[in-house]
């Protein structure tokens, strides 16, 4: 039995509108109630200061990928998904290199013929995959930024 009845929910209610802290509202209800209990029923129950219950988090949209900071090495030897595949097609030896957004319809894999070294990408992908902090810093520097630096 949980020991959150309807009037300790009632009262940690009030006890939170009025400004009271977790600390003071778990000493208040008493009867094993502790602070992290207070906490997480709050929590639960949505309660933010200065209202009853939380609004609706609204979504951050997805930011759009830049198409620009792929080296152009790596483009060179990146095979194109002739082939893409969705989940079911994949095989053992299929490139696992995500295409699109996993929430569209249209979202598949690579699907290409995995590189030798028997990780999950193509040898292309695996290229753009495990840059080197060294080749990360001449691909900033080569686009006029200072590497490590956010504009």
């Amino acid at each position: 039995m949980s020991v959150w009845t309807e009037d300790r929910v009632g009262r940690l209610r009030d006890l939170y509108r009025e400004g009271k802290t977790a600390t003071q509202i778990a000493a208040d209800l008493g009867g094993g109630i502790t602070r992290n209990s207070v906490i997480g029923k709050i929590e639960r129950l949505r309660l933010r200061s200065g209202s009853t219950v939380a609004a609706p988090v609204a979504q951050r949209p997805v930011p759009a990928v830049s198409k620009g900071l792929v080296p152009a090495v790596v483009v060179e030897t990146m095979p194109a998904a002739a082939a893409p595949v969705t989940m079911d097609g994949l095989t053992e030896f299929s490139c696992r290199w995500p295409l699109g957004d996993p929430r569209s319809a249209d979202f598949h894999f690579c699907g290409a013929r995995k590189g030798s070294d028997a990780g999950p990408y193509c040898a292309g992908r695996a290229a753009l995959a495990r840059q080197t902090p060294a080749a990360y810093g001449a691909d900033r520097r080569a686009e006029g930024r200072q590497p490590g630096v956010r504009r």
